[in-house]
């Protein structure tokens, strides 16, 4: 049978979950990364600090704090996953990949302050790290989601991914983390060097002189751009000619799609204010969860027992 209260409890889970990424990302914006020096998992030694501290201290602390209590919370939920449903039931599996990458998402960020690769570090470890960094949470999040919906009773077809056949899923998932990825160079660019115009930004982001993160910011709209409005034209098209077929996944998938297009398009005018850029982020999960829709099967609900 099925478990309203696991249910919930995954919910909240993956809620928290994006929570903890969105300050993660605060904390980078604020270049308070460093807030709690080069000591972790304790912040300058401690592991509560004085109301003394200073601003960047505290966000930094703040996040550490909360991601602590995420690694607790996953922890539970794995257990209860193993105590609620026999054995090779997907929602056991599933659970078991969420502890993995919540085990290698504080690995990640260990990585980055014990290495220095915080403040205002512009080294390519620090950029390669924060993408890795990225792309872990989108699979985090993306395995609590999946989870959520095992426990609803929802059947997930995998297979439309592998099948020679159906090459488009597989394709959409590569184009969606290559776009990420730029993504994660274009926003540690624009936090470390932020533009007072959009002019200039434009002058720097072509002046082979400016720093390399400069130079390669440029991809992430021009492919956000190019394959993002392509399929939402793709997408659009098919609704006009075979309305018959329309769906509301795909309506889910155009709206997130549209917005993260907005959303993007509004950063590069407006010079990246914070509030965009937590937004942006956070439209670009919604995105990646509504996607994972497509892939449930709307004939079949398997047995969560």
């Amino acid at each position: 049978m099925k478990s309203k209260f696991f249910s919930w409890f995954c919910f909240a889970v993956l809620c928290f979950c994006l929570l903890i990424i969105l300050w993660g990302a605060w904390v980078r914006i604020s270049h308070s990364g460093d807030g709690c020096g080069q000591s972790w998992p304790s912040c300058q030694g401690k592991y509560l600090i004085d109301s003394g501290e200073q601003e960047k201290t505290w966000i930094e602390w703040i996040h550490r704090a909360t991601s602590g209590l995420f690694g607790i919370m996953v922890i539970l939920l794995v257990i209860l996953s193993f105590l609620k449903f026999p054995p090779k039931n997907p929602i056991r599996k599933t659970a078991v990949f969420i502890l993995c990458f919540t085990i290698s998402e504080a690995l990640i960020g260990a990585r980055l302050v014990l290495a220095g690769l915080t403040g205002s570090d512009t080294s390519l470890a620090r950029a390669l790290t924060m993408n890795i960094h990225l792309l872990n949470s989108l699979l985090l999040t993306g395995s609590l989601f999946i989870c959520w919906r095992f426990s609803l009773g929802k059947k997930l077809s995998f297979s439309k991914i592998f099948n020679k056949d159906k090459k488009k899923p597989m394709i959409f998932i590569f184009i969606f983390f290559l776009i990420a990825f730029f993504g994660s160079f274009s926003s540690l660019a624009s936090s470390l060097f932020p533009s007072h115009s959009l002019l200039e930004g434009i002058f720097l982001d072509f002046n082979p002189q400016s720093h390399w993160l400069i130079r390669l910011r440029l991809l992430h709209p021009l492919l956000a751009l190019l394959f993002g409005g392509g399929l939402l034209f793709y997408y659009l098209f098919r609704f006009v000619t075979h309305p018959k077929r329309k769906s509301s996944l795909n309506k889910s998938i155009i709206i997130f799609l549209c917005l993260a297009l907005l959303s993007g398009i509004m950063n590069l005018l407006l010079l990246s204010p914070t509030f965009l850029k937590l937004t942006h982020l956070f439209i670009v999960y919604l995105l990646a969860m509504s996607c994972i829709l497509s892939l449930e099967s709307s004939q079949n609900k398997c047995n969560v027992s």
